[in-house]
Order: C-alpha cells, then structure tokens, then sequence
C-alpha cells in the first residue's frame, strides 16, 4: 500500500542515528575503580591501589546509584566511557550502568525502530494468519505464531528461562498461568517485579491454537515438536529469530510489541479526549502494560506522543480524521498513528 511505502522509504533515511561523540568504548575487563565495604560506608581504590578522595570523583561515583548488594563491582576510571560500571546483584546476574549520553542515545534508536516495527507489523500479522491455516500440528512454526499473536493482542514481556524465576513472560508462561472457556483466555501469572497480572483476552484463533497445543506433555504452555517428534520448549531467542527472518529486519525483537502497544495506547488517549494530560496519556499506557505510569512514560511512549501534549483538540483529532482509510492489517489508529510517527521523525532529521 502506498502509505506503507511513502513511510518506508523515508525510513531508510534515518536508519543510523551517530552515537555520542564525546563518549568512548570501554569495557570492563580492563582495571577500574573497585569498591570495598568499611564499617557503615564504601571507600572506592583507583586501579593502583591507592584509595579516592577526589569530590569530584567520588560526586560522579554516586551519581550512578550502584545498589549496595552488587559484589564484584568494576566502575569505569573515565567519566566519558558510555559503559560506566558493572556488578553481580543478589540474584547472581550481571549487571550495567552506563553514561547518561549512552541511555538517552538507546532511547531515541529504540523510538526511531519503532515506525520501522510498524511499518513490517503488517507483514507478522499476515505470517501469523498464514501459520494459523497451513501448520502443522504444533510444529515450530505454528507455536511460534502462537505466541507472537499473544505479544500483539496482550503486550506481555517475552521472559527468558534464565532471568528471574519469579517472574513469568510470554515464553515461560505455564499451563497453571492460563485458563481458556468459551472464547475467552485467561492469563494469571506474576510479572516483573513480583507484581501479580490478570488478563482477559478474546481471541477464538489464538484460543484454537491455544486449545490444540494444550495437549502436548510438559508444564510450559507454549512448546512444539521437534524434527525428530520430541517436544521442545520454544525460546525467546527463537521468537526473536522469527521475527527477524519474517520482518528481514535485524532491529525487530518482541519486545517492540510493548513499545509499540504502550505508545497506541497514549496516542489513542491523545486524540480522543478534548482535554489532554502526559499524566493521562502515561496512565493509558500503564494500564495497557501493567506497569507504573512513570515506566510508561520513560520507556514505553515514543517522545513525539508526549509532545502531542502540547496541540489543541482540533489539532490531535485531525490526526485521524485526515486520514483517507487504513493501512492494511493495521487499525485506522494504528495507521494515524504511525503516519504521525514517521513525520515527526522526518522532521527531526531536517
């Protein structure tokens, strides 16, 4: 479709974004500050040996907010270095911090990938469609559509069999977590943070997929058969392989479903009510995400909604009125939403 394509191709332009010019590549497998614990307080050795008393450097060593229960923590001797310290935490996991530069530079590569993930959205849901007519009996392909279909209609995270065990995502979701009746699927299951989730989904081809997979042994919900007629657990590295292959595109992850769903959200709220808050919109996205309205707004709504803040009623409701019809297999707010998107993001590049 035409609209499909005008926005491609204006993406090609603003594919790299340069990184910070004043931050330098550095890694942790080089000396750096170490920190040792002394009665009620840490004290900080530069890498010979000898112990920091500089303000400054020590102002700048706060500054990271480096959790007390980290052991093995490297900091970087160079304020410019865009990996600024590492650790182990409680859970023995491998932790980060870096230069505030870096972050904000993440951030604005990970909203510009969005328009590219909505413009290729239509693409996933078509493969899903055609997965859900053609597949096997839960074949690797089948599953994988499966799950995906779930990231598009209720933006989960993906989980990973290794992070938190406490934690349940799209990809560790077990059969305890999930109930189906009628034409309706029930998600019960604790969140990142501990925090319990419930969800209600309607969705009668997910439900039938759903339903056929139920049948597989094994307590993991989503799981396929293998080449060789054993059952595998399907992975989040797969899912993410899948949608790279289906998208051909490299920067395209699950985790765009919440990006993407967290910004339609506050988009929707944006221009459906005559008076607007980026209080409102943050809570339209958090209650879609199930999370806090101030993660939303720092992660999840693309910065370009956020300004909307700023437009009259007329202004934001034009955004969809002047539109002539919808991209296929996006809503007509999505295809608003992304048409408005991919200008913002032109015009920044200007």
């Amino acid at each position: 479709m035409k609209l499909i394509s005008d926005i491609q191709q204006s993406q090609e332009l603003l594919t790299r974004v340069p990184p910070p010019e004043k931050l330098r590549f550095v890694a942790d497998t080089v000396p750096g500050i170490a920190r040792q614990k002394e009665k009620d307080e840490f004290v900080y050795f530069s890498p010979d040996g000898n112990r920091i008393d500089s303000e400054d450097e020590l102002a700048r060593i706060n500054s990271l907010g480096i959790p007390p229960a980290w052991s093995d923590v490297w900091i970087c001797t160079d304020p410019t270095g865009y990996l600024q310290a590492t650790g182990i935490d409680a859970a023995q996991r491998k932790q980060y911090r870096y230069h505030t530069a870096w972050r904000a530079y993440r951030e604005r590569t990970k909203f510009r990938h969005l328009v590219r993930f909505g413009v290729r959205l239509p693409r996933i849901r078509r493969r899903i469609r055609r997965a859900f007519r053609n597949s096997k009996f839960a074949d690797r392909e089948l599953v994988t559509a499966a799950l995906v279909r779930l990231l598009d209609d209720a933006p989960l995270r993906i989980g990973a069999a290794d992070n938190d065990q406490n934690a349940v995502g799209a990809s560790t979701l077990k059969r305890r977590n999930i109930s189906m009746s009628d034409d309706t699927i029930r998600l019960d299951y604790t969140a990142k943070g501990g925090k319990r989730v419930r969800r209600q989904i309607k969705d009668a081809r997910l439900l039938s997929v759903l339903d056929t997979i139920d049948d597989l042994p094994g307590r993991t919900v989503f799981q396929y058969v293998g080449d060789d007629e054993e059952v595998y657990p399907l992975r989040s590295e797969q899912v993410n392989e899948w949608l790279k292959a289906v998208t051909d595109d490299s920067n395209v992850s699950a985790k765009m479903f919440r990006t993407w769903s967290g910004s339609l959200a506050a988009f929707t709220e944006a221009v459906s009510e005559e008076t607007i808050t980026i209080k409102a919109m943050s809570e339209a996205a958090s209650k879609r995400l199930r999370n806090t309205p101030a993660v939303a707004r720092r992660s999840y709504i693309h910065p370009a909604i956020i300004a909307l803040n700023e437009a009259t009623f007329d202004e934001r409701k034009g955004l969809l009125s002047r539109l002539d019809n919808s991209a296929r297999d996006l809503t007509r707010v999505e295809t608003a939403m992304l048409r408005y998107l991919a200008d913002a993001e032109k015009c920044s590049s200007d």
